[in-house]
């Protein structure tokens, strides 16, 4: 069963995902590294996806026992705020791309209409 999980590495990254365990450590679902400036008295939240989830074909990793300092339970806001933001980028990626057909569609409606120009009753000016 998939629960959500902050963890600490070693080199004192922290990160939050779903996670599964296995018998040799933690498979690890759309984790996000996360950071909070304290700056000025009020908190910031700062998160970012830990792997190039633009490049991969699935946005999961599995860490070793070894690499882990240690594992909490987020509270139920940052839990739910951790899995709207990545609903919400995921959607974001996928607006992007259907974005991304359609300029190219356009473009190749206009190259053609370019082309399908019939210039020879144009005049020199």
């Amino acid at each position: 069963m998939s629960i959500t999980k902050i963890l600490r590495l070693h080199d004192d990254t922290e990160l939050i995902a779903t996670v599964d365990e296995a018998e040799t450590g933690f498979y690890l679902y759309e984790p996000m590294e996360f950071a909070m400036d304290g700056n000025g008295g009020s908190a910031n939240l700062m998160m970012q996806f830990y792997l190039p989830v633009r490049l991969i074909k699935k946005n999961e990793i599995f860490l070793a026992h070894e690499e882990i300092k240690f594992i909490l339970d987020p509270t139920d806001d940052f839990s739910e705020f951790y899995i709207n933001t990545v609903e919400k980028v995921k959607a974001l990626f996928e607006l992007r791309d259907s974005m991304d057909d359609l300029e190219e569609t356009i473009e190749d409606i206009v190259i053609r209409n370019f082309k399908d120009l019939d210039t020879s009753n144009m005049t020199k000016q």
